[in-house]
């Protein structure tokens, strides 16, 4: 066998590995043929729903930021037009101006009302007033979706300019509501609905009121009460709104605390979506009330007209007492 002779089988065994090494390759590139799909059905339906659940959740991420981005722009300029001391530059050019702080919330087409027991008939003028709270750099406007809601539902809505973004400690802003309340005792008990954060606050000024002398219970929604994941991809501790989303993170020292006081949960109604892209596990309260709801993301909720009649029916039973039982801690609501 000469040179050339071997030259030519070198030359068919490199092309044989070749095309044993492309048949490889391509069982993971190319798609399945009619013969391997109904070899293994089982393993066509699996990746058809991961791909659709994939889908779903960047379809639903990718809403709920245009939620969020459009529903901030409207809160900062809503804050700039009416509370214009609390925004930092406005208050270091005018360091003069008092900031004027419109508490009763009410558009203009439906006054600050009294609230109404059946959703019809007389209105019953001493019913509790509803302290709507917003989350982590949020302003209170950001709620405005909840807030026209309950106010055309007949409840009496406030609000606190004063909190600002949120940017403080959760116990710092929960001493805020109750200095609140407390110079503000014509109100009587009332009732709290919080976002995000805004559940934590809502669940401290719980705690603080062991005797519900001014807080009846709270209403929240996609409420980190287990951490939030997202949390766990913020470092540093120079600016203050990332240590305070820094203490959001699963297992830190100010979360299990939270999570381990579980006194007042009875008095809490979690409402928690499907699937929550910032929150990510489940906001649930062992001895509390969780209501799971078919929606997904973390702000297209204050957006949903099933997730506002869950919220109004959740708020008139903790108006009128009726406490869960052990036997209905956790419950869904596929369509409130």
């Amino acid at each position: 066998m000469n040179g050339r002779e071997l030259s030519m089988e070198a030359h068919v065994y490199l092309a044989e590995r070749l095309r044993a090494a492309v048949r490889r390759v391509s069982r993971f590139v190319r798609p399945a043929t009619s013969a391997q799909t109904s070899s293994s059905p089982g393993r066509s339906r699996r990746y058809r729903r991961t791909a659709w659940w994939g889908f779903v959740r960047v379809r639903g991420v990718a809403a709920d930021t245009v939620f969020w981005t459009a529903h901030q722009l409207g809160a900062g300029y809503a804050m700039v037009r009416d509370t214009p001391n609390l925004v930092p530059v406005i208050r270091w050019l005018s360091p003069r101006a008092r900031p004027v702080l419109p508490t009763r919330y009410a558009p203009h087409e439906a006054p600050w009302r009294s609230w109404d027991t059946a959703g019809q008939g007389t209105r019953v003028p001493d019913a509790p007033v509803v302290v709507v709270l917003a989350g982590l750099g949020t302003p209170s406007g950001f709620m405005h979706p909840v807030l026209d809601s309950l106010t055309q539902r007949g409840f009496r809505t406030v609000v606190l300019p004063q909190l600002g973004w949120n940017f403080r400690s959760v116990g710092e802003l929960a001493r805020l509501v109750d200095r609140y309340l407390r110079a503000h005792t014509e109100y009587g008990p009332v009732l709290l609905v919080g976002h995000s954060k805004g559940g934590l606050i809502a669940k401290q000024v719980l705690l603080n009121d062991p005797d519900a002398k001014y807080a009846l219970g709270a209403v929240t929604i996609s409420s980190p009460f287990r951490g939030a994941r997202t949390a766990r991809y913020i470092t540093g501790h120079s600016w203050r709104i990332t240590r305070e989303i820094i203490q959001l993170r699963p297992g830190v020292p100010a979360q299990l605390k939270m999570s381990g006081s579980d006194s007042v949960d009875r008095r809490i109604v979690s409402v928690i979506p499907l699937y929550d892209p910032i929150v990510g596990l489940p906001g649930t309260l062992v001895a509390g009330t969780n209501r799971t709801v078919s929606a997904l993301g973390h702000n297209r909720l204050l957006g949903d007209e099933r997730i506002h009649d869950l919220i109004a029916r959740e708020l008139r039973r903790l108006a009128a007492g009726n406490a869960v039982g052990s036997g209905d801690i956790n419950s869904h609501a596929a369509a409130p």
